[in-house]
């Protein structure tokens, strides 16, 4: 679909007696024509670099590298002797497992982000089952498990927001528009949406003009 071959006039919201809606507004009439099940991304290729696609379905990188760690962490969480461990040593292992998460917003490459997501999930199982179930080291035992609890949750804000802060949105500089509207996804958004008033009115060039409005 592309503008020159749309005919219909842009909506004058002004005159209809409404305000200009937002680019959040828009997103939510896209029921039934986003995100694949499982996919978490769109499957155009900007967005490559998060999927895997295994039998040519898309489904997302990190959550399924992730599903497939934990098990193994959790494995090996059962079968370590953590009893002869200090807890510097516990600390420092799954730190230490870390590192590839943390390195891996500045190394864009796939096949690390498959192994460092793989860990992530690894050192994540194997850190909450034992410290919640297979060591104290200290007193009282309920205060040991709340700061584990607490320093997991503290360890995943302050990495999700470096890997926000270091890695860019695929859609934001497409030339094709932002992702549910862009012009990649809007034959299936209005396929989806066929009696929706307003969106049978938007053509691309108001879509960009929301998006340049709203950001």
């Amino acid at each position: 679909m592309s503008e020159s071959g749309d005919k219909r006039p842009p909506v004058d919201f002004a005159n209809l007696g409404m305000p200009m809606p937002s680019f959040a507004q828009v997103r939510q009439l896209a029921a039934g024509s986003g995100m694949l099940r499982w996919a978490h991304h769109p499957h155009c290729s900007r967005h490559d670099h998060h999927l895997l696609r295994p039998f040519g379905r898309p489904i997302c990188l990190g959550c399924a590298c992730v599903a497939i760690g934990v098990p193994l962490g959790i494995a090996a969480a059962c079968a370590m002797p953590w009893q002869s461990w200090t807890i510097w040593q516990w600390i420092a292992l799954h730190l230490i497992l870390l590192v590839p998460t943390a390195v891996q917003p500045l190394l864009q490459k796939k096949a690390f982000k498959v192994f460092a997501r793989i860990l992530l999930g690894a050192v994540s199982g194997s850190y909450l089952i034992s410290g919640l179930f297979k060591v104290d080291f200290f007193a009282p035992v309920w205060l040991f498990k709340l700061a584990v609890i607490f320093a997991f949750a503290a360890m995943l804000k302050i990495l999700l927001t470096w890997r926000n802060r270091r890695t860019s949105d695929p859609c934001s500089n497409c030339p094709q528009g932002m992702f549910p509207t862009c012009e990649w996804n809007l034959p299936r958004l209005l396929a989806a949406n066929p009696y929706d008033s307003l969106l049978s009115q938007i053509r691309i060039s108001d879509v960009s003009k929301l998006q340049d409005l709203n950001g």
